[in-house]
């Protein structure tokens, strides 16, 4: 989910929206960077003021995500090969998906820290 309508690359906007506990869902689509990693089926919630990136959902497309004391992992499906890594900030994990080389199990950023 976010609330940033200029992370996507294609979206489907809603026009009456559905409501849900964090806001009113104007829209699905894709976010991420075409030349490496696409996240697909991304909410575009009106208001939200951080981006969220549900594991579960990665876990179900076949991701493997690994959690440490500072950090955590994604490995590409059926691979050891790292997609992301990213760094833990107080109680949450923050992903920069414009590099591709980082990234944050439930909160995603794009700009630096």
């Amino acid at each position: 989910m976010t609330g940033d309508a200029s992370r996507f690359i294609s979206i489907s906007l809603k026009q009456n929206g559905n409501d849900n506990k964090k806001g009113k869902i104007l829209g699905k689509g894709t976010i991420g960077n075409e030349d490496s990693l696409l996240i697909h089926d991304v909410l575009y919630v009106e208001s939200l003021k951080h981006s969220l990136l549900n594991i579960s959902q990665l876990c179900d497309r076949g991701y493997q995500v690994t959690f440490r004391t500072n950090s955590c992992e994604i490995f590409f499906p059926n691979s050891k090969d790292v997609l992301l890594i990213g760094k833990r900030s107080h109680n949450i994990y923050l992903l920069d998906i414009s590099s591709s080389t980082s990234i944050g199990c439930l909160l995603l950023k794009r700009e630096e820290s």
